[in-house]
């Protein structure tokens, strides 16, 4: 996982396929728990082919902790698979999503 401070206020992650994508959400979620302002976040999940339904809650625990501190989560550039299991599992309602990083960087900074 790659994470790049943006600004001091946007953060954007680059999460890779497994073995390492349940490790690096963790990371992501210290990070930000641990971070004094809470910032907004772009994750690019253009590298990421499949979730595991513990993924998906690592997501929510991260949107949870972002939402309540303030900041936005945006999910960039799903594939078609990883958009089916969002909308299979109805949480492309609970995510906004973005089809690449400049379009969420945009919509952070709208």
């Amino acid at each position: 996982m790659a994470t790049e401070h943006w600004s001091d206020s946007i953060w954007i992650t680059h999460l890779t396929d497994e073995p390492m994508l349940s490790q690096d959400l963790q990371a992501l979620l210290y990070d930000v728990e641990h971070h004094r302002q809470m910032p907004s976040l772009v994750i690019d999940l253009s590298s990421v082919n499949s979730l595991r339904s513990s993924h998906l809650s690592q997501l929510i625990l991260l949107q949870n902790c972002i939402i309540k501190g303030g900041g936005q989560i945006i999910l960039s550039a799903p594939s078609d698979r990883i958009w089916g299991l969002f909308l299979a599992s109805n949480l492309d309602q609970q995510f906004i999503f973005a089809e690449n990083i400049p379009v969420a960087l945009a919509g952070l900074q709208i």
